[in-house]
């Protein structure tokens, strides 16, 4: 899924007034399966657009973002793929060898207030 399409659903979720994460590859070492920049969108009801890599990886980001949705804070995760993790590594069953970093960032419209006047 292009950028484009997965910038349109979020447009979609937000102007529903749905909340969303969008989980973004912010670093990446050795192989993995994505670049970084690569995306994916998880709405509050757990569909997700768009992917940073797919299998077991994919499966359990889907998880923590709705947890993100619950607790409200924004997360950066850290997976070892293929590689023996270190510590604040989560291990993950791959094949690739190497490690990546995602961070889920919480998407909400915010309330806003316009005052308009003269004189």
């Amino acid at each position: 899924m292009s950028d484009p399409v997965l910038i349109t659903k979020l447009k979609d979720s937000l102007l529903k007034g749905e909340i969303a994460v969008l989980c973004t590859v912010i670093e990446k070492k050795g192989h993995g399966p994505r670049e970084v920049g690569s995306k994916m969108l998880v709405t509050e009801q757990g569909e997700h657009f768009g992917s940073i890599g797919g299998g077991s990886m994919e499966r359990f980001l889907i998880e923590q973002a709705l947890d993100v949705l619950k607790i409200g804070k924004c997360r950066t995760l850290h997976f070892a793929m293929g590689i023996p993790p270190r510590e604040g590594m989560i291990a993950i069953d791959s094949q690739c060898g190497g490690e990546v970093k995602i961070f889920m960032d919480i998407i909400k419209t915010e309330p806003r207030l316009f005052v308009m006047g003269s004189g």
